[in-house]
């Protein structure tokens, strides 16, 4: 597994918004990904409605991606 299968999936698992660096998921969460040759960085987290716990479940479903990928994510909480 690789940053490269990882990044595939996850742009096909999500839409791009309104940046070229932007992909929403599910149209309640946006990633600002930077991939690395070994590594994924999490630049930004946002959801679109706030409260109903939307960014915590794509954050649960970036982080099981990533495991299933066997990617390393990095950011700064």
């Amino acid at each position: 597994m690789s940053v490269r299968s990882f990044m595939q999936e996850f742009r096909q698992s999500t839409e791009q918004y309104f940046y070229e660096t932007e992909w929403c998921w599910r149209w309640q969460v946006i990633f600002t990904l930077r991939p690395h040759s070994r590594f994924v960085t999490l630049a930004r987290i946002r959801a679109i409605e706030k409260g109903h716990g939307h960014g915590s479940a794509g954050l649960d479903w970036l982080c099981a991606l990533a495991d299933r990928h066997g990617v390393r994510l990095s950011g700064i909480a």
